[in-house]
């Protein structure tokens, strides 16, 4: 799945931005947060297989200067009887064609191969060697704030607003498959995934495996969601944590976090978003149908709101008013109890209020249209 979520357009993107920093010679600092898929640099390497490029794995090792280890790993050759500076390095014979990538995650000083590759690029915009060495350097969770500013021959990628609300959808759209939702359920699944994993696309894989039920209420997923990655109830919601970002438009903090600080509401209102957008028109086109297909509805319906009468006509009927019109004939059908229901999910809706699990078994097209078959 990880090696899948590389091929999503955000994430696709972002690669490619890399690449074509490689191939105008350019060395990378890229940062990334937490909650990101594994496999940026398998991903990277994918898309230059076909290039003349050898590539080097390099594991920052403590009781090495960056420069020396970095000599010593791509040229075979000692530094303990030579010193060596970045020109060096730069003009070697042997790292010519070589893109060496660096986990400077590992690394306890991150800050000095950071610098020790600002000096290098420098040293490549003075000589300007055929097929130079490039170095690639990864700085994640709290390192990747320490990430420089750019240069001619050093580019900075920061993983910021990289993934989008269609690649979130992707990926739930893959793990729905296999579930039996009916097309609104599938709809409104997808949708409330995207609203509450956001740009966490573990959360969102991770949620589409459960019930329509528990993606509706995922209040307690979501609090041991955020008690595996071990967060806690002061922490500030960083884009170095991935609890962070922007999405929909907007800031948003991750819903894991804001369930473990207590902000239910935050969520509550994501899933009300998506509900929204999903039932909303379910409802009204299910209204257009009953106002085209129950016979005799009559032409006009007076309502009382107080002490005032308004007349309603057909065309501008509600679910109220059919209930009413229904409710009035005296009928106590499957029909009448099936459209009372729908009405209540409109109101509820339209206070601000979140469906209830039970409401999301009549969200169904095919039922509702048995059930006005059979009256």
């Amino acid at each position: 799945m990880h090696n899948q979520w590389w091929t999503l357009p955000g994430p696709s993107r972002f690669v490619d931005r890399v690449v074509k920093d490689l191939r105008q010679s350019k060395n990378v600092v890229i940062g990334l947060p937490n909650l990101i898929p594994d496999g940026i640099r398998q991903a990277t390497q994918q898309r230059v297989k076909k290039s003349s490029w050898r590539w080097c794995r390099v594991t920052p090792q403590p009781e090495y200067h960056p420069l020396d280890q970095l000599y010593e790993t791509l040229t075979g050759e000692s530094t303990t009887e030579q010193h060596v500076d970045h020109f060096d390095l730069a003009k070697h014979d042997r790292v010519r064609g070589t893109i060496a990538w660096i986990d400077l995650g590992v690394s306890e000083t991150p800050e000095t191969w950071v610098k020790c590759m600002k000096t290098y690029a420098d040293s490549i915009k003075r000589l300007e060697p055929d097929s130079p060495l490039l170095l690639i350097g990864v700085l994640q969770s709290d390192h990747a704030s320490v990430t420089p500013n750019g240069k001619p021959h050093l580019s900075v990628r920061a993983w910021r607003n990289v993934i989008q609300v269609v690649d979130v959808r992707n990926v739930v759209e893959r793990e729905l498959r296999k579930r039996s939702f009916n097309p609104t359920q599938h709809q409104l699944a997808v949708e409330t995934i995207a609203r509450v994993a956001l740009w966490d696309l573990q959360l969102a894989a991770q949620l589409a495996f459960c019930s329509l039920a528990e993606i509706t209420d995922p209040f307690d997923l979501l609090e041991d969601y955020a008690h595996a990655q071990q967060w806690s109830v002061d922490q500030e919601a960083r884009w170095e944590d991935g609890t962070h970002s922007r999405l929909f438009g907007e800031p948003q903090t991750h819903s894991a976090l804001c369930v473990l600080q207590g902000n239910l509401q935050v969520v509550e209102r994501r899933i009300w978003a998506a509900q929204t957008g999903v039932v909303l028109p379910f409802l009204e086109a299910r209204l257009r149908t009953l106002i085209s297909r129950l016979d005799p509805l009559p032409p006009t319906w007076t309502t009382t709101n107080g002490t005032r009468e308004k007349i309603v006509k057909r065309e501008n009927y509600e679910l109220s008013h059919v209930a009413e019109i229904l409710s009035e004939d005296g009928a106590a059908d499957d029909l009448t109890r099936l459209v009372r229901r729908l009405k209540d999910m409109r109101n509820r809706l339209a206070h601000l209020e979140s469906l209830r699990p039970a409401d999301l078994e009549h969200l169904s097209l095919k039922a509702f249209n048995t059930t006005l078959n059979d009256r």
